[in-house]
């Protein structure tokens, strides 16, 4: 993990430059050496000291890259500046060797810029059977409710027992439009839900988890904060831990993921679901998730959890105001210099039924479809995996994404 807070505000490169360069009929042994020179990156280094920030601007220009950084660091006051640099990769090799002779702990800088642009967004993970890769496909991940009182009344598959018949259906639709992932939750956490016991969550999800295991072989995730729920989800076949508390809630979850070694998503949120819309502030609101990640990354890593099983994820609408979720959205790149597989759940939540209304009222969840594909198309840019109700329509969207990212303007020629 990078010593420096970074985020990666590059744009998203769509175009092949491999393709580019090949049509030129630049050598075949320079294409992927040119492409690196023509592959722009922009990096926001948080609260370098000033002294450091005057020198990494010199040598930035050096290497003919930039830095902007605060005017009045020349005054010595304030004694610290955030810094945007822009360069290419080859470039910003360059700077990163140069640095490693500097003073203000530039060295660690240089060091965390070498390893941003010399490794993968992250390292591949199975879960179950689906090997999740640092590619730029999105996979698909399908939401089974088991609860009477989740915010989408269409994703719920109990009222007063669970209705097996029609989470077979489900299944095998899910099955049939080849999902990544089925996500099992027994415990509603919308906003302000009242939590269920132990036993009552392990009663909901325990038939279900059998019955998609008699169906099929597709990992199965465990939507859950707590250790016992999670060890006997384990046992009878699910391969993900999903925990939206990011292992705090329950002490002994940190147990049950290492003794596992399943992989764990990390979610941020702020509060617990019955509190978390009570006001929630921030003072800076990716600064906060990302220290947050950054904290329980090392968590997890001090507990003998292996780093490369672990998936973030930022919490869309988890202790988040309306506004929050659409910077959270817009900025999810930002999360990429943790170099772990970010997972996007929006689907159907209250920030998009109040994006699309001309009233006051948010747009019932129902009429949410049309919205959650396009922050899921948006946020598919920079996520890794998407959690979703609407999986057939999703999984259409990110196929016709790809095919169009996949295609280069030479190969009719």
């Amino acid at each position: 993990m990078i010593y420096h807070t970074i985020y990666d505000l590059s744009d998203k490169n769509i175009y092949s430059l491999q393709a580019e360069l090949s049509n030129i009929e630049v050598s075949k042994e320079v294409v992927d050496y040119m492409a690196s020179k023509f592959n722009f990156k922009r990096f926001y280094i948080k609260d370098l000291d000033y002294r450091a920030a005057n020198i990494l601007k010199q040598e930035a220009l050096s290497c003919d890259m930039d830095a902007a950084i605060s005017y009045k660091t020349y005054t010595m006051n304030p004694n610290k500046t955030d810094v945007l640099i822009c360069g290419s990769i080859v470039q910003f090799k360059k700077v990163a060797d140069k640095l490693m002779n500097q003073p203000f702990k530039l060295k660690e800088l240089g060091k965390d810029i070498k390893y941003l642009v010399e490794t993968k967004d992250f390292n591949s993970l199975e879960i179950g059977k689906c090997k999740i890769k640092p590619d730029d496909r999105c996979y698909i991940m399908a939401i089974i409710n088991v609860t009477p009182d989740s915010f989408y009344t269409n994703s719920r598959y109990i009222s007063s027992k669970i209705d097996l018949k029609s989470i077979e259906k489900t299944v095998e639709l899910m099955i049939e439009n080849k999902v990544d992932i089925i996500d099992v939750g027994g415990e509603s956490t919308r906003p302000g839900s009242e939590p269920v016991t132990t036993e009552e969550e392990i009663k909901r999800i325990l038939p279900v988890i059998e019955l998609i295991r008699k169906l099929t072989d597709i990992p199965i995730s465990i939507d859950t904060y707590k250790a016992k729920v999670a060890e006997i989800a384990i046992e009878k076949g699910a391969d993900l831990i999903n925990d939206i508390s990011a292992l705090s809630m329950d002490e002994n979850m940190v147990k049950v993921v290492k003794e596992s070694g399943k992989p764990v998503v990390l979610m941020h949120m702020k509060g617990t679901p019955k509190n978390m819309q009570l006001n929630p502030t921030y003072e800076n609101l990716i600064d906060e998730i990302y220290q947050f990640f950054k904290s329980r990354i090392s968590f997890c890593i001090e507990n003998g959890i292996d780093e490369d099983n672990i998936i973030i994820d930022p919490g869309i609408g988890f202790g988040k105001r309306y506004k929050d979720n659409l910077i959270l959205t817009k900025y999810l790149g930002a999360f990429k210099t943790l170099k772990k597989p970010i997972l996007y759940a929006a689907s159907r939540k209250s920030f998009i039924g109040k994006a699309l209304s001309k009233t006051e009222e948010p747009v019932n969840p129902e009429d949410r479809l049309y919205g959650s594909l396009a922050v899921h198309l948006l946020a598919s840019n920079f996520a890794t995996i998407l959690r979703v109700h609407d999986f057939k329509e999703t999984i259409q969207m990110e196929t016709l994404r790809k095919k169009i990212y996949e295609v280069d303007r030479f190969e009719l020629h």
